[in-house]
């Protein structure tokens, strides 16, 4: 009887024990798909966004209190408060003036300011301050450079001119916004800022103060630059002449700059403007008849705005702007009802009609 019953037993415990088989070992903490319980927790409601009105001394954004925020904007002022979000404009202290030359208003430099959040004021003595100076706050030679460590600036619309090497070698400067009212720019400018990402010409500049027309080394060798807006008053950008290894052009060894919007008003791009600068894209306007030495070789897409004719017209030495092959795309407004390659802009860069 012992025995029958030990023969019963054997095959039940072989099925209960036996890892690999349906009734196998079983830790605590294990499922099998059948164990499986569907979660039917339901997902967390959208956040319910409310934004705030934010600034510092040189922006303004809005903000919710879960963390997202809008996108910065610097402040717009002539006086002591924002015109457009009302915060309380803070100068800088310890900047130094010099009255300008027709005496009706000042020329800001730097002094003994160590801010990081350089904010230059509207006024000075009960005048408008009109100018950043040359060599305010930067150096055209690297051995003599201030080691400022402003990260942002700040500057009020009663500027016109920002001077020769202004901000020149300011390394860590992010990001600049040239307010409206500024009518020209010095070379050498924003030359190795080398943390410069942004940057941003208003339609009130006309012209570079330059000794060459067209301007030199502004945007030389700032190498975080990804973005910049040009003034669309521009008629030409570089220099129309070779000057051997006396200048670099405006955008240089700017190694991250692969896309750039030529504004509509430009006819010419001149000397080494793009040398050392890898443009994988570019929009160039209808009035462009001259690339003079511009090493503006685009790998990608060339957005034109006139027709096929205009393009193969424009006048190109040293450098082929077809020499990496690229797509060429010509502009058209609404969706084309011919075959062919054409762009618009959407939110403002360009975008293939499919």
């Amino acid at each position: 009887m012992l025995a029958v019953l030990l023969l019963c037993l054997v095959p039940f415990a072989a099925c209960a024990g036996s890892e690999g088989t349906p009734g196998g070992s079983y830790t605590e903490g294990d499922t099998t798909p059948d164990d499986t319980v569907p979660d039917d927790t339901p997902p967390e409601p959208e956040h319910p966004h409310t934004f705030y009105p934010r600034s510092d001394r040189v922006y303004h954004w809005q903000e919710c209190e879960c963390g997202e925020a809008s996108e910065k904007i610097m402040h717009v002022y002539s006086g002591d408060v924002c015109e457009v979000c009302g915060a309380d404009i803070v100068p800088s202290e310890n900047l130094a003036f010099e009255l300008n030359k027709d005496g009706d208003g000042y020329i800001v430099y730097n002094g003994t300011c160590t801010d990081t959040q350089l904010v230059i004021p509207a006024s000075y003595n009960g005048l408008p301050v009109t100018e950043i100076g040359d060599e305010a706050f930067g150096d055209k030679y690297s051995f003599h450079s201030k080691d400022l460590r402003f990260t942002d600036i700040a500057m009020p619309t009663t500027l016109n001119a920002i001077g020769f090497a202004a901000f020149s070698y300011c390394k860590y400067l992010q990001s600049v916004r040239i307010p409206e009212g500024v009518t020209s720019i010095g070379d050498k400018a924003f030359q190795y800022c080398t943390s410069l990402v942004s940057g941003y010409m208003p339609d009130s500049v006309t012209t570079f103060k330059s000794f060459y027309p067209g301007g030199y080394s502004i945007f030389l060798h700032c190498e975080s630059l990804t973005t910049v807006r040009l003034s669309a008053n521009l008629t030409q950008i570089g220099i129309a002449g070779g000057l051997g290894d006396i200048v670099y052009g405006i955008f240089s060894y700017c190694s991250n700059l692969t896309f750039i919007d030529i504004p509509d008003k430009v006819g010419l791009i001149g000397w080494l403007t793009f040398m050392g600068t890898p443009i994988e894209s570019i929009v160039l306007p209808a009035s462009l008849h001259t690339v003079f030495q511009a090493y503006l070789e685009p790998t990608e897409a060339i957005y034109y705005k006139g027709t096929e004719e205009q393009l193969s017209q424009i006048g190109v030495s040293f450098g082929d702007l077809f020499r990496h092959d690229p797509a060429v795309y010509y502009y058209s407004e609404t969706a084309p009802a011919q075959e062919g390659d054409y762009w618009h802009y959407v939110d403002g860069k360009p975008a293939v009609w499919e």
